[in-house]
């Protein structure tokens, strides 16, 4: 697996990037996480992600690759849920990529990463607000302050016209 230094610079660039959306510094922390380990491929893929998110395209393809070249070594729940990631970016055909949402979830019930992807995943490539909406509350439940994950239902509340719960699920997290 990944050395400790470098999982423990990813859980801390996760951290600031899911609890206080502070990319700066989750990318800081993610450079550094590839630099102790370029092998560590959840810290390659979120830095890719990152750089794609931000409008660096080009720079999150050899970290995408550097992430795919290392899954046949990586824990399952690591490995499923890249692969989960790749088959979304790839433009996996949706059957294919609910079965593999729904699958990572059963599997991992209770993992608030899991959750917030398999959510994403619902909402943004498989057009299943409803499923969305179930994961994140899921995931909520678990953590009602994770940040992300209320801020990704409140956009889906308020684009489907339930302003109201928006922003009582917004309130709740922010107190938390």
């Amino acid at each position: 697996g990944a050395s400790l230094e470098a999982y423990d610079l990813w859980l801390r660039a996760s951290d600031f990037w899911s609890q206080y959306g502070e990319i700066g510094e989750a990318r800081k922390l993610l450079q550094r996480a590839v630099a102790v380990d370029p092998g560590f491929a959840m810290a390659q893929f979120d830095l890719g992600y990152l750089e794609q998110f931000t409008g660096a395209p080009a720079r999150a393809v050899p970290r995408f690759q550097a992430a795919r070249g290392t899954l046949e070594r990586l824990p399952d729940r690591e490995r499923l849920l890249l692969e989960l990631l790749f088959a979304e970016e790839d433009g996996e055909a949706v059957s294919d990529l609910d079965r593999r949402a729904r699958a990572i979830v059963e599997r991992f019930p209770n993992d608030k990463l899991v959750l917030l992807n398999a959510a994403q995943v619902h909402r943004r490539a498989l057009g299943d607000p409803a499923a969305a909406e179930a994961l994140y509350r899921r995931g909520l439940a678990l953590d009602p302050g994770l940040m992300c994950m209320a801020v990704d239902l409140v956009h889906l509340l308020e684009e489907a016209g339930r302003t109201a719960e928006a922003v009582a699920v917004g309130r709740r997290a922010v107190a938390e």
